[in-house]
């Protein structure tokens, strides 16, 4: 199970292009995979508009966040999503399980973290919290945060 999303991310580009993560002219799904890093200047988190949650599934509007970016100049940047999973154990009946899972999701975003490689990254609450951090010398990897 995929979590409700909050934020999509786009990559602007120094033609004055973006790839965004939710397209809403055209319905698509972008990945990241596809973003050309050798002409990406910005890096963005972008909040679900209200059109947005209802045209994309799995998505919902949030009041509480705001836009953030991180300028690239000529370094690879980063996106991602950590979420969490909640297990519930007991024996529930099957429709008042799927009234809990409806409600509240077993799978969360935790955050949104958005950075560059190797240096200071943001990480991004959906109770819209800001947090910025400074790369750790040990600990924390950087294939933990790409998930």
């Amino acid at each position: 199970m995929l979590p409700i999303r909050e934020m999509y991310w786009a990559a602007e580009y120094n033609n004055g292009q973006a790839l965004p993560e939710l397209d809403p002219t055209t319905g698509l799904t972008n990945r990241y995979e596809w973003v050309d890093h050798k002409s990406a200047i910005r890096l963005w988190w972008l909040p679900i508009t209200p059109a947005m949650a209802r045209q994309f599934p799995g998505t919902r509007h949030n009041p509480r966040l705001q836009r953030h970016a991180v300028e690239l100049h000529g370094a690879k940047g980063f996106v991602a999503r950590r979420t969490q999973f909640e297990l519930s154990m007991g024996k529930e009946p099957p429709l008042e399980k799927a009234r809990r899972l409806l409600a509240s999701p077993p799978v969360k975003v935790q955050c949104y973290v958005l950075g560059i490689e190797g240096g200071p990254r943001r990480e991004i609450y959906p109770d819209g919290r800001v947090v910025s951090k400074e790369w750790p010398d040990k600990g924390e990897t950087q294939v933990l945060l790409h998930g």
